[in-house]
């Protein structure tokens, strides 16, 4: 994320903005948004989702790979160039990789889901006019992993 947002805003003379996705028990999204190193939620899969959708699944680690709850070295020097956070809940993630397999075919995991939760919410932010572009950095295949049905 990092050396895109750089190579992004130099290339686009600062034109281009960055933004970072990221879900509950992250410390990345209040770093950006308040300078703290700081835990937001707790991680939970069920945060926010309705009493009828728990008894499907039982998750082990939803989303893998995001979520950190340290700054990595390849992005502490370019922590600055980011133009804002967003917070996405898990269930929201989870519907988003539903919607996108139901409505438009795509086979996404659930860090693509929350990068797709993320340009929705800034394209509102932002309104109408606005370009927003995201990454569909994984497939389902991992996320199919993480899911037992009982």
């Amino acid at each position: 994320m990092a050396g895109v947002t750089r190579y992004l805003t130099e290339k686009s003379d600062g034109r281009v903005q960055g933004w970072l996705a990221d879900p509950p028990g992250s410390v990345l999204y209040n770093l950006v948004e308040n300078g703290k190193i700081e835990r937001v939620g707790n991680g939970s899969i069920t945060e926010g989702m309705s009493r009828s959708v728990l008894p499907i699944f039982r998750m082990t680690r939803l989303i893998t790979g995001i979520g950190q709850g340290r700054v990595t070295n390849n992005l502490k020097p370019d922590i600055h160039l980011l133009s804002g956070a967003i917070h996405i809940p898990d269930s929201k993630s989870i519907a988003m990789v539903y919607r996108l397999l139901h409505e438009e075919g795509l086979y996404v995991g659930a860090s693509s889901a929350l990068n797709v939760v993320a340009a929705v919410e800034l394209a509102k932010r932002k309104g109408k006019g606005s370009t927003i572009v995201t990454i569909l950095c994984d497939g389902a295949y991992r996320l199919v992993q993480s899911i037992d049905r009982v």
